[in-house]
C-alpha cells in the first residue's frame, strides 16, 4: 500500500542512490498491485484527487503529497490482468497432470471480481447465501477444518482464537506449550511489581493486543519444536 508521500520517498531514495535528479533516479519502475485494495494507512492514496491550492497551503507535507501524485501521473503504461490463472488450472496430486479447476471455485472467484467492483448480481447473492454456516451445518471436528483461516474484526476475538488454537495444536501434537508474560512499566518508567496482583492480572489477561504497546499480546506463547 503506497501513498503519495511514500512514493516521493521512494523516488528521492533512488535519486540519492543513482546520483540522478530525474524521477526515480532515471530507473524504470514497475508497479504491481490491486486498485481495489485498502488505502494506505495515514497516507493519501495514489488515485485521490488533490486540491493543489489547499495542499500547498498545508506546508511541506502537502507539497510532498502533490509531488508524489505527479510521480504517479508520470506512469505511462498500464497492463490490466483480468484472468486468474491460479484458480483456473490445478495440478492433479495423483497423476501430476494439470487439470481444469473446479467450476464452483471458478464461479466463486468470478463473484469476488464483481464484488470488488460493486457490480454483484442476484446469482452472486444467492451463491453467498449457500455458504452461510447456518446453511452448511459443518462438522467442526473434521480434520480438514482444524487449521482453516478464520477472519474476525476484533483483536479481542483474534487473541482468544489464537490461544485456543495454540492449546489445541499442542495437545494434538503432544508438545509443550510455553507462556511468556510481558514485563510492564508505568508511564513514569517505574516497573510494576509482581505483588501488585490485581493490576498484573488486568494487564495480562484483560487487555487485547490492540490495547498494548506495539500491538503485541501481553501473553505470548510458543510450542516446543514449532517453527524451527
Amino acid at each position: 500500500m503506497v501513498g503519495c508521500a511514500f512514493l516521493l520517498k521512494i523516488s528521492q531514495a533512488l535519486n540519492d542512490a543513482k546520483g540522478n535528479v530525474a524521477p526515480f533516479g532515471g530507473v524504470n519502475i514497475i508497479f504491481a498491485g490491486d486498485f481495489a485494495q485498502l488505502p494506505p494507512v495515514g497516507e493519501t492514496k495514489l488515485l485521490a484527487k488533490l486540491n493543489t491550492s489547499v495542499e500547498s497551503a498545508t506546508g511541506p507535507k502537502g507539497q510532498d503529497r502533490i509531488m508524489g501524485k505527479l510521480l504517479w501521473l508520470s506512469v505511462n503504461t498500464v497492463v490490466m490482468l483480468k484472468r486468474i490463472e491460479r484458480i483456473r488450472r490445478r495440478r492433479n496430486e495423483s497423476t501430476g497432470e494439470v487439470d481444469d479447476a473446479d467450476p464452483e471455485a471458478v464461479r466463486f472467484v468470478e463473484l469476488l471480481s464483481r464484488l470488488r467492483e460493486g457490480r454483484c448480481t442476484e446469482d452472486d447473492f444467492n451463491l453467498l447465501n449457500t455458504r452461510l454456516v447456518t446453511q452448511l451445518r459443518p462438522n467442526w471436528n473434521e480434520c480438514r477444518l482444524r487449521n482453516v483461516p478464520i477472519i474476525v474484526s476484533q483483536n479481542r476475538l483474534k487473541d482468544a482464537l489464537n490461544e485456543k488454537a495454540s492449546i489445541a495444536y499442542a495437545a494434538r501434537s503432544d508438545r509443550d506449550l510455553h507462556w511468556y508474560h510481558a514485563t510492564d512499566a508505568r508511564s513514569n518508567g517505574q516497573m510494576i511489581r509482581e505483588t501488585d496482583s490485581e493490576l498484573r492480572d488486568y494487564l495480562l489477561h484483560r487487555l487485547h493486543s490492540g490495547e498494548t504497546s506495539y500491538t503485541v499480546p501481553a501473553k505470548s506463547k510458543r510450542i516446543t519444536g514449532f517453527g524451527k
